[in-house]
């Protein structure tokens, strides 16, 4: 069965209600403390059945990501940051916590001055 565009975003926007009631559930069973995230999953449900929400490819002019909350798919959009980086930020994050400062995402491993000078002007924390 080959499902159009429309199919595909509506089947997307169920999974990631799943995946929040979830992640709501999961967080009140185990308790304030657990560190319970769904963007990633969400993130790999949309690519699976290579669904687009719509959103641009891009940042808008001004425009600014906080690296602390932004998931992998709006990570991307910052120059120089492809699919491998934005996961490797999301999964640091979700390990050693938020982000202090933007210059902290010079900690990420593939992230050095260069591309942190490349997306400084995008950042925020």
């Amino acid at each position: 069965m080959k499902l159009n565009k429309a199919e595909k975003a509506a089947a997307v926007i169920a999974a990631l209600f799943i995946l929040a009631a979830a992640a709501v559930w999961l967080r009140s069973a185990l308790g304030s403390g657990a560190a319970i995230t769904t963007e990633r999953a969400a993130s790999q449900s949309a690519e699976l059945i290579g669904a687009d929400a719509g959103g641009s490819d891009e940042l808008a002019p001004g425009e600014k990501v906080d690296i602390n909350t932004a998931p992998a798919s709006e990570l991307e959009k910052l120059p120089g940051i492809g699919a491998a980086l934005a996961g490797r930020i999301v999964e640091y994050r979700q390990q050693h916590g938020a982000f202090s400062s933007p210059e902290d995402i010079m900690n990420v491993p593939g992230i050095g001055q260069a591309k942190f000078d490349a997306v400084k002007g995008s950042i925020t924390t």
